[in-house]
């Protein structure tokens, strides 16, 4: 049921989750990645690292989700089928690349 899976997601979400970014160098950085309980902002801050900075993006500012390598805008991130790509109103993109396509 596609309610519930997007319910499950969203409190999944709401909690955080640890993920990896995805960064130009090719590599990437595990980061806790978390909605704020009113669903108008993302907040990602680097795992593990007690005083790391918390970057704020605010979900309308993001124009298009896109999931796999293959995305319209042209970014310099290594993507593949497993990441998912936000591209942002400013012309910047967040990738995140998941565990498995069950995620």
């Amino acid at each position: 049921d596609g309610q519930k899976l997007v319910k499950d997601f969203v409190q999944r979400m709401v909690k955080g989750r640890t993920l990896r970014m995805l960064s130009k160098t090719g590599g990437s950085v595990q980061c806790l990645v978390r909605l704020d309980r009113e669903l108008t902002h993302i907040w990602i801050q680097r795992a593990g690292l007690k005083d790391a900075k918390r970057r704020s993006v605010a979900l309308r500012s993001v124009q298009d989700v896109c999931v796999g390598p293959n995305i319209e805008e042209e970014v310099e991130l290594a993507l593949d089928d497993l990441s998912v790509t936000l591209l942002l109103a400013e012309g910047a993109a967040i990738a995140f690349r998941l565990d498995s396509e069950e995620d």
